[in-house]
C-alpha cells in the first residue's frame, strides 16, 4: 500500500507536466476491496461510477 500511495501522490504532477487530465479517485478500502488492493464487485461498481462522473465533469 505504501508504494500505491506514493505513486498516487505523484500522478497529479505528472499529469500537469504532460498536459494530461487527472481524475482524483477516492481511496478504496473495505468493503470495496478484497485485500486492500484488488476491488471487490462492490468496489468495481463504485469505481466505475466515480470514473464516469469524473469524465462527464471533465468533458463538460
Amino acid at each position: 500500500m505504501a508504494t500505491i500511495r506514493s505513486l498516487r501522490s505523484t500522478l497529479p504532477e505528472i499529469a500537469t507536466r504532460t498536459g494530461a487530465s487527472f481524475l482524483p479517485l477516492s481511496e478504496m478500502s473495505a468493503p470495496f476491496t478484497l485485500d486492500g488492493v484488488h476491488f471487490s464487485a462492490k468496489g468495481y461498481r463504485a469505481w466505475e461510477q466515480e470514473v464516469m462522473e469524473g469524465v462527464a465533469a471533465a468533458c463538460g
